[in-house]
Protein backbone atom coordinates (compact mmCIF):
# COMPACT_ATOMS: atom_id res chain seq x y z
CA UNK A 1 0.00 0.00 0.00
CA UNK A 2 2.74 2.56 0.77
CA UNK A 3 4.76 1.91 -2.46
CA UNK A 4 1.43 2.96 -4.00
CA UNK A 5 1.13 5.72 -2.44
CA UNK A 6 5.12 6.80 -3.11
CA UNK A 7 4.56 5.92 -6.41
CA UNK A 8 1.57 8.36 -7.64
CA UNK A 9 3.14 10.99 -5.19
CA UNK A 10 6.38 10.27 -7.41
CA UNK A 11 4.37 10.75 -10.20
CA UNK A 12 2.46 13.51 -9.10
CA UNK A 13 5.80 15.60 -8.75
CA UNK A 14 7.37 14.16 -11.95
CA UNK A 15 4.07 15.67 -13.58
CA UNK A 16 4.98 19.21 -12.02
CA UNK A 17 8.16 18.85 -13.17
CA UNK A 18 7.81 18.26 -16.30
CA UNK A 19 4.91 21.05 -16.58
CA UNK A 20 7.36 23.68 -15.06
CA UNK A 21 9.97 22.94 -17.49
CA UNK A 22 8.24 23.27 -20.77
CA UNK A 23 8.32 26.03 -23.11
CA UNK A 24 4.78 28.13 -22.77
CA UNK A 25 2.52 28.63 -25.53
CA UNK A 26 3.95 32.11 -27.56
CA UNK A 27 1.03 35.01 -27.12
CA UNK A 28 1.19 37.68 -29.55
CA UNK A 29 -0.17 41.35 -29.35
CA UNK A 30 -0.12 43.59 -32.03
CA UNK A 31 -0.32 47.51 -31.99
CA UNK A 32 -0.79 50.12 -34.28
CA UNK A 33 0.17 53.71 -33.84
CA UNK A 34 -0.12 56.41 -35.98
CA UNK A 35 2.22 59.33 -35.57
CA UNK A 36 3.56 62.94 -36.70
CA UNK A 37 6.74 64.32 -36.47
CA UNK A 38 8.41 67.49 -37.64
CA UNK A 39 11.94 66.51 -38.39
CA UNK A 40 14.63 68.29 -39.69
CA UNK A 41 16.33 67.39 -43.67
CA UNK A 42 19.93 67.24 -43.95
CA UNK A 43 19.70 67.20 -47.71
CA UNK A 44 17.97 70.59 -47.51
CA UNK A 45 18.14 72.33 -44.50
CA UNK A 46 14.40 72.56 -44.20
CA UNK A 47 11.41 71.00 -41.81
CA UNK A 48 9.47 68.03 -42.99
CA UNK A 49 6.13 67.18 -41.62
CA UNK A 50 6.26 63.63 -41.21
CA UNK A 51 2.71 61.16 -40.94
CA UNK A 52 2.90 57.80 -40.70
CA UNK A 53 2.13 54.37 -38.95
CA UNK A 54 4.09 52.01 -36.92
CA UNK A 55 2.75 48.23 -36.76
CA UNK A 56 4.59 46.43 -34.11
CA UNK A 57 3.85 42.86 -33.74
CA UNK A 58 5.49 40.71 -30.42
CA UNK A 59 5.35 37.49 -30.06
CA UNK A 60 6.00 36.32 -26.38
CA UNK A 61 7.21 32.49 -25.22
CA UNK A 62 8.80 31.47 -22.19
CA UNK A 63 11.71 28.50 -23.45
CA UNK A 64 12.33 25.24 -21.46
CA UNK A 65 15.06 27.24 -19.70
CA UNK A 66 12.82 29.48 -18.13
CA UNK A 67 13.86 32.95 -20.40
CA UNK A 68 11.98 35.36 -22.04
CA UNK A 69 12.09 35.01 -25.71
CA UNK A 70 10.65 37.88 -27.49
CA UNK A 71 10.35 37.85 -31.65
CA UNK A 72 9.25 41.73 -33.00
CA UNK A 73 7.92 43.02 -36.17
CA UNK A 74 8.02 46.74 -36.44
CA UNK A 75 6.67 48.15 -39.93
CA UNK A 76 7.17 51.85 -40.67
CA UNK A 77 4.79 53.23 -43.67
CA UNK A 78 4.40 57.02 -44.49
CA UNK A 79 5.01 60.06 -46.11
CA UNK A 80 6.03 63.67 -45.59
CA UNK A 81 6.09 67.17 -46.78
CA UNK A 82 8.52 69.58 -46.53
CA UNK A 83 6.85 72.28 -44.15
CA UNK A 84 7.76 75.88 -46.49
CA UNK A 85 7.29 73.81 -49.83
CA UNK A 86 4.52 71.53 -49.47
CA UNK A 87 5.18 70.53 -53.10
CA UNK A 88 8.48 68.67 -51.75
CA UNK A 89 6.91 65.01 -50.87
CA UNK A 90 8.78 62.08 -49.32
CA UNK A 91 7.85 58.65 -49.07
CA UNK A 92 9.18 55.51 -46.77
CA UNK A 93 8.61 52.13 -45.72
CA UNK A 94 10.57 50.24 -43.41
CA UNK A 95 10.18 46.66 -41.98
CA UNK A 96 12.46 45.30 -39.15
CA UNK A 97 12.44 42.01 -37.80
CA UNK A 98 14.17 40.81 -34.74
CA UNK A 99 14.22 38.78 -31.57
CA UNK A 100 16.37 39.21 -28.31
CA UNK A 101 16.20 36.57 -24.85
CA UNK A 102 16.12 37.90 -21.69
CA UNK A 103 15.74 36.59 -17.90
CA UNK A 104 12.15 36.27 -16.38
CA UNK A 105 11.62 39.63 -14.87
CA UNK A 106 10.53 39.25 -11.13
CA UNK A 107 9.02 41.66 -8.78
CA UNK A 108 8.84 44.87 -9.87
CA UNK A 109 12.32 44.46 -12.41
CA UNK A 110 11.71 45.22 -15.90
CA UNK A 111 13.43 43.57 -19.13
CA UNK A 112 14.39 45.93 -21.50
CA UNK A 113 16.26 45.97 -25.03
CA UNK A 114 16.81 48.92 -27.25
CA UNK A 115 17.21 49.40 -31.02
CA UNK A 116 17.63 51.37 -33.61
CA UNK A 117 17.02 50.94 -37.35
CA UNK A 118 17.64 53.38 -40.20
CA UNK A 119 14.58 54.66 -42.48
CA UNK A 120 15.49 55.89 -46.17
CA UNK A 121 13.14 58.59 -46.56
CA UNK A 122 12.89 59.17 -50.46
CA UNK A 123 12.13 62.33 -51.81
CA UNK A 124 11.09 63.90 -55.37
CA UNK A 125 14.68 63.48 -56.35
CA UNK A 126 17.74 61.47 -55.47
CA UNK A 127 19.28 64.68 -54.14
CA UNK A 128 16.34 64.91 -51.63
CA UNK A 129 16.80 60.98 -50.25
CA UNK A 130 17.81 61.08 -46.64
CA UNK A 131 17.37 58.89 -43.38
CA UNK A 132 16.00 58.98 -40.31
CA UNK A 133 17.07 57.13 -37.33
CA UNK A 134 14.22 54.83 -34.88
CA UNK A 135 15.08 54.14 -31.78
CA UNK A 136 12.62 51.83 -30.21
CA UNK A 137 12.94 50.62 -26.16
CA UNK A 138 10.96 47.33 -25.32
CA UNK A 139 10.26 47.24 -21.50
CA UNK A 140 8.55 44.22 -20.22
CA UNK A 141 6.80 43.77 -17.17
CA UNK A 142 6.75 41.21 -14.40
CA UNK A 143 3.65 40.22 -15.90
CA UNK A 144 5.24 39.52 -19.48
CA UNK A 145 3.37 42.81 -20.84
CA UNK A 146 5.27 44.47 -23.23
CA UNK A 147 5.89 48.23 -24.03
CA UNK A 148 7.66 50.43 -26.16
CA UNK A 149 8.54 53.49 -26.87
CA UNK A 150 10.04 54.97 -30.63
CA UNK A 151 12.10 58.13 -30.82
CA UNK A 152 12.95 59.36 -34.34
CA UNK A 153 15.80 61.69 -35.33
CA UNK A 154 17.27 63.11 -38.44
CA UNK A 155 20.25 61.74 -39.64
CA UNK A 156 22.33 61.74 -42.47
CA UNK A 157 21.74 62.89 -46.55
CA UNK A 158 22.07 60.47 -48.70
CA UNK A 159 21.27 62.39 -51.91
Amino acid sequence: MTAITFRRAFIAVFMLAVLVAMPTAARAQTTQQPFEVTLFDPCTGDNVLILGLETTTITTNVTGSGDLHLSISDIFKGAGADVLDPSRKYTYSDNEQFNFTTPLPVGSDLADSTSTFKIFMKGSKSLDNWMIKATITFKVNSNGVVTKSTALTSDVCKG
